[in-house]
């Protein structure tokens, strides 16, 4: 099977139904011989943070000298995105063998009167098949969605299960309370894997505390107010800190990525660190290196500084609200010009008006999703708030001509609209 052959037969399966289970990925684990339970496996959920902390803890691991791989999601424009490991990107010889194996699998499941797993669960798995050759000394996989039910909810004894801060997201199938979605959440978390716990809301830390207690394993949990943050020098580019918490001291510590909430990352990531030291040696001068190497593309990314152009992929009010704080921080005299294209499933109201709070002046846009909000969704009155222009290239330019010397572009509202704008933009700055 050739890179395009792949491509092909898992666009050919995209019709297969979701169940709201994730019976199909242990079944299709099972077929392929169960390549997850070799695996050492640090496991992440969350609303927010998640790919933040995990691209952390893998840089802190690679300077440290341990080979390690990742699954992030969503992939924006091609499934390899997704499968990441020391050499980079999955090469598509890898991709394509390890889709060819799954899709084996796939057909005798079938075979056998079983469902046929979706595309997501295929990628899943084409990823740990990847991993389970490769023998990496770590691999972290990022939940797609929820936990309790999510194709990545396979492994019965990982090393560590982590929880990142947590808020209101897919409420159609988590639950509309947020110790509804927290319980989908962690139902990651297994016997005997400590669980890291970033700062959360109490509905939270009950729901992660019941289940803790349930499985019988260790919560290490981060307190917002216990973590102490010295700034030493903070510009648009750069910030450098000291930061201390009950478990860790670290001083001097550099990262590009400046935002506030990359804080609590920061220090989520840190604690998993900590707890890893106990059986993996890792030193102070690997977890400096790893902190201020780590990039993370369209989360609170400048893409330009001249003209100021900033690009996230926030698709929540939480992801919002930390871009909001940024620009209170660094750019609070300045004319915030907003270009944001949203998804019909998330709450886009309510983000819409939190834009307009920052923003003099909000173009809306079309991303690049099936899910993504059309003029049919919108009610007269929103029309009059935002100018709504359907192709995102001619919403940017539209942004890009409304700027001067004292504007931010901002380009938002999701993942699929923030990477395509920004590779447009990497061509026609």
């Amino acid at each position: 099977m050739t890179y395009q052959e792949s491509l092909y037969a898992l666009k050919i399966i995209e019709t297969a139904t979701y169940q709201p289970d994730h019976q199909n990925s242990l079944n299709l684990m099972a077929y392929l011989n169960s390549p997850q339970s070799a695996l050492p496996i640090i496991h992440i959920a969350g609303t927010n943070g998640k790919g933040s902390t995990a691209k952390y803890i893998q840089n802190i691991l690679t300077h440290a000298g341990y080979t390690v791989g990742t699954f992030l999601s969503p992939h924006i424009l091609d499934y390899k995105e997704l499968i990441e490991d020391y050499e980079g990107v999955i090469s598509e010889s890898d991709f394509a063998k390890g889709t060819d194996l799954v899709l084996d699998a796939c057909k005798r499941m079938v075979n056998d009167g079983l469902n046929h797993p979706t595309v997501f669960e295929c990628l899943v798995a084409i990823a740990l098949v990847h991993f389970y050759h490769k023998k990496h000394d770590f691999v972290i996989i990022e939940v797609g969605m929820g936990g309790t039910y999510d194709a990545t909810n396979v492994f019965e004894e990982p090393l560590m299960t982590i929880i990142t801060p947590i808020s209101y997201d897919h409420e159609q199938y988590l639950g509309t309370s947020l110790e509804a979605i927290a319980s989908h959440k962690a139902g990651i978390i297994k016997a005997n894997a400590p669980v890291i716990m970033a700062p959360n809301p109490i509905e939270v830390v009950m729901a992660v505390t019941r289940k803790v207690k349930d499985v019988d394993t260790y919560l290490y949990m981060l307190d917002e107010s216990l973590i102490e943050i010295s700034l030493l020098y903070n510009s648009i580019k750069k910030k450098v800190m000291n930061i201390k918490t009950p478990f860790y001291t670290y001083k001097g510590l550099s990262t590009t990525m400046i935002g506030r909430h990359q804080e609590i990352n920061i220090a989520t990531a840190l604690l998993a660190i900590h707890e890893l030291k106990k059986n993996w040696p890792v030193s102070d001068s690997a977890v400096k290196s790893g902190i201020g190497n780590t990039y993370w593309t369209c989360r609170n990314e400048w893409v330009s500084y001249n003209p100021l152009i900033l690009i996230d992929g926030g698709h929540n009010i939480q992801g919002l609200t930390a871009v909001k704080d940024l620009l209170d921080t660094y750019c609070k005299d300045k004319t915030i010009i907003t270009v944001i294209g949203m998804l019909k499933d998330k709450d886009y109201l309510a983000m819409l008006t939190l834009v307009e709070s920052f923003s003099h002046k909000v173009i809306m846009t079309s991303p690049l999703s099936p899910r993504a909000i059309t003029p049919e969704h919108l009610d007269s009155s929103i029309k009059t708030r935002a100018e709504w222009i359907e192709s995102y290239v001619e919403a940017i330019e539209k942004g890009l001509s409304l700027m001067d010397d004292h504007s931010v572009l901002l380009i938002t509202g999701s993942l699929y609209l923030a990477y395509p704008a920004k590779v447009w933009l990497e061509d026609h700055l």
